[in-house]
């Protein structure tokens, strides 16, 4: 019955949004973190599968996920006519983890080439403040050399600013560094973490603009208020992130991002909707 209830709702969501009377333009295509739908599931008291089905009827066409997610969720997933927008590998290349890493690396590769992904985001882990410049600079170079078997087998690879301090892709200064020694890499640009590290998020989007191939939409509700609420209703300027990405010819994956939510479902719903919405004032 709370399926049912689920269901009926999205299908009043839809038909509103198709009397509008907007001018309508080529959809741009919208993701969803895996993490969100099991969130869904749990909020909403149904199946995986259930929370899948009402994300996907509310239109959302791919997911982001980690490489070594369940293969049984990636087949469901697959059955259920979700894209694979993007892959995601967090890597850890401190010494005493490069082992693992590299296996990681491996099954990264071999997920990719199995489940025809073409796009994976890379994810250095956090350091800690002691870390010696020599080991940062190994660090560089191990993920250098990914980078680089990535573009050799026809993989797109993307760092993201990452909100946190410690992090190697921490803001702008941080990602040329490392766009200087990984030149295969693109960004996967978050709008809420160069927010997030107090930079001008319409000017990051301005500088990194060629090498952006996967967009993290992302809303914080204020600056003092880092959470991340239904993309749009916060103070991220989303809407002119979305004009400029659509102005300019970007025509990758928007995966809609609200980790932390108690109404995850809720914010889905809002935030697909307020892109449409951007879209449909857009003339073609």
């Amino acid at each position: 019955m709370k399926t049912s209830i689920l269901f009926s709702a999205v299908a009043a969501l839809l038909t509103m949004t198709a009397c509008s009377g907007k001018k309508e333009t080529a959809e741009q295509k919208i993701s969803i973190f895996f993490e969100h739908i099991e969130a869904i599931a749990q909020q909403e008291g149904i199946s995986f599968r259930e929370a899948a089905q009402v994300v996907h009827a509310l239109g959302y066409r791919g997911v982001d996920m980690r490489y070594d997610t369940d293969p049984a969720i990636m087949d469901l997933l697959d059955s259920l006519g979700f894209e694979h927008s993007c892959l995601i590998t967090y890597l850890d290349y401190r010494p005493e983890n490069l082992a693992q890493t590299k296996e990681a690396e491996e099954r990264t590769l071999s997920v990719m080439r199995e489940r025809e992904y073409e796009r994976v985001l890379l994810v250095p882990l956090p350091l800690a403040p002691e870390t010696a410049p020599e080991i940062i600079e190994d660090i560089i170079s191990h993920l250098a050399d990914f980078s680089v078997r990535l573009k050799e087998a026809g993989f797109e690879a993307f760092l993201e600013d990452f909100d946190n301090p410690r992090s190697l892709c921490y803001n702008t200064a941080s990602l040329d560094r490392l766009f200087t020694a990984c030149p295969d890499l693109g960004l996967a640009y978050d709008s809420g973490n160069f927010f997030f590290c107090g930079e001008d998020e319409i000017e990051a989007l301005d500088h990194f603009l060629p090498r952006i191939g996967h967009v993290h939409l992302k809303d914080r509700r204020s600056a003092e208020d880092l959470s991340c609420p239904a993309v749009g209703s916060g103070a991220v300027q989303i809407e002119a992130i979305v004009r400029k990405l659509i102005a300019s010819g970007y025509d990758g994956w928007y995966t809609m991002e609200f980790f932390g939510s108690k109404q995850m479902l809720e914010d889905a719903k809002q935030s697909i909707a307020f892109f449409r919405e951007i879209e449909n004032t857009i003339e073609n």
